[in-house]
C-alpha cells in the first residue's frame, strides 16, 4: 500500500504557501487537476486564455 508522505492539510498548506510566495514575485498562478488536463484539456486551455485576457483587460503583471 503506497501513502502520501504529507497528510492532506500540510500538503494543502505546503502548496497554498507555495502559491503566495509565487503571488508576491508577481505571478499568477492557476492549478488544475491533471484529471482535467487529461480529460477536458479544451476547457483547461480555455480557461487558461480567460486568464490572459483578464489579465490585459486589467494591466496586471507580466506573468501568468
Amino acid at each position: 500500500m503506497v501513502t502520501n508522505a504529507w497528510p492532506m492539510p500540510r500538503l494543502i498548506a505546503a502548496i497554498g504557501a507555495k502559491d503566495i510566495l509565487l503571488q508576491e514575485q508577481g505571478y499568477h498562478v492557476l492549478r488544475f487537476l491533471a484529471h482535467d488536463v487529461a480529460t477536458r484539456l479544451d476547457q483547461v486551455l480555455d480557461a487558461i486564455l480567460r486568464a490572459l485576457a483578464h489579465q490585459q483587460m486589467a494591466g496586471g503583471g507580466h506573468h501568468l
